[in-house]
């Protein structure tokens, strides 16, 4: 586990979320007002700005590119926007170019990234919290977090 990364990356979605970029799934139209954390496509850009998900939005991050992690045209056939791009590093695409970007499984890759998990800044962070305890349980991880809390 790349651990300087993964925090590099909290840190960046930490300071998107200060910035002001918006959260949610929005419509096909919200992709023309750009600057939203929008978890339903890996990334889209055109001149209005960026529309991206998670792993989209890290691709942009200057910390994380200087160390190779990029994005490029997604051509698998369940993409619907015909400007959207995937994350990319070391050869690999996806879930697995993240895995591999931030030294972590696939199934960590998907939990951190995939569009139907975090479903909000808060979320997200919190996945990344997880994912840096090492705990793989995400029930156990909440009961452990409201426990902290607590005391």
């Amino acid at each position: 586990m790349n651990r300087e990364m993964l925090e590099a990356a909290k840190a960046f979605l930490a300071e998107l979320q200060s910035r002001g970029v918006r959260e949610g799934r929005g419509d096909l139209d919200d992709h023309n007002r750009g600057d939203r954390l929008w978890l339903s496509v890996w990334g889209y850009d055109d001149e209005c700005g960026t529309c991206a998900c998670i792993a989209g939005w890290l691709t942009t991050a200057p910390v994380l590119r200087a160390c190779g992690l990029r994005r490029v045209k997604d051509v698998s056939d369940d993409v619907c926007l015909s400007n959207a791009y995937a994350p990319a590093f070391a050869g690999a695409e996806g879930y697995s170019a993240m895995a591999e970007f931030f030294g972590i499984s696939l199934q960590q890759s998907e939990h951190l990234f995939s569009s139907s998990n975090p479903s909000s800044f808060r979320h997200a962070l919190m996945r990344f919290d997880q994912v840096l305890t090492g705990n793989d349980d995400w029930d156990d991880f909440m009961a452990t977090r409201r426990r902290q809390k607590r005391e």
